[in-house]
């Protein structure tokens, strides 16, 4: 591959990645771009989410929809990505693969 296809293929991909970036932070985030990790983690510690284990990904994913469902809906936005009503169905997805994990 040529050093400027390279090239073209990073400018690409970037351009591809800032305009994902733009669509989807409305829909996690408020004013404060970085807000929805900052909450995640408050909830995380307090609900003692330990990420580092399936259990805990499986439930930090299912408090992340429950955060954007609960931003989106604050805030009156429409959804730029994926609909309230999937976020609703992936969430309880992410209940029921907590729930396999448990009994894995």
């Amino acid at each position: 591959m040529q050093y400027n296809e390279i090239v073209k293929s990073i400018e690409d991909t970037y351009k591809t990645r800032v305009e994902l970036f733009k669509k989807k932070s409305d829909d996690y985030a408020d004013a404060d771009a970085l807000s929805n990790f900052k909450r995640m983690a408050i909830i995380c510690k307090e609900l003692r989410v330990d990420v580092t284990t399936p259990f805990g990904c499986a439930m930090f994913l299912k408090l992340l929809k429950i955060d954007r469902i609960t931003n989106l809906c604050t805030k009156g936005a429409k959804p730029s990505n994926e609909s309230i009503e999937d976020s609703f169905v992936d969430e309880m997805n992410y209940t029921d693969l907590a729930k396999a994990i448990l009994k894995e």
